[in-house]
């Protein structure tokens, strides 16, 4: 999602809450890059795409909007960050890595490339609840210094 100019790129398996999580920001005023695939560059910056999970979520194809942060998502009570290790991080981010058939990297490359994303933005443990609470939270987090 994003607002104010900067993005939050959530890294997660189905069922952690990307979807809900984006249709929770996007009614705190946010915007919508994509709750499916996102491209993210060595730069710092996420790109949209067209794709969703259901209708009403469509997003921003385009973007080049910095990464404020990348989280992983965890369900809980009450909304916060935590610390997150990086090899758990980068063993999620693998497993998310998307390539195009015809297009695969090398797994060096692949692991550089990656490397380089993951140091253009903090990582962040984001714990939330199925509540609109955790949308204003996202929002005020990107609006923030």
């Amino acid at each position: 999602v994003m607002a104010n100019g900067r993005a939050l790129v959530a890294i997660g398996q189905s069922g952690d809450g990307k979807s809900t999580l984006a249709r929770l920001s996007r009614q705190a005023g946010a915007e919508i890059l994509s709750d499916e695939i996102n491209q993210l560059f060595p730069d710092g910056t996420a790109w949209g795409t067209p794709f969703r999970s259901d209708a009403d979520l469509a997003g921003c194809p385009g973007g080049g909007v910095p990464v404020k942060a990348l989280v992983l998502l965890t369900k809980g009570d009450h909304e916060g960050f935590s610390e997150v290790s990086p090899s758990e991080f980068v063993q999620l981010a693998l497993a998310q890595c998307y390539m195009q058939p015809g297009a695969e990297l090398p797994r060096a490359h692949l692991n550089q490339r990656l490397l380089s994303i993951l140091a253009a933005a903090p990582l962040k443990r984001l714990t939330f609840r199925k509540h609109p609470d955790a949308g204003r939270f996202v929002v005020d987090f990107l609006h923030a210094g």
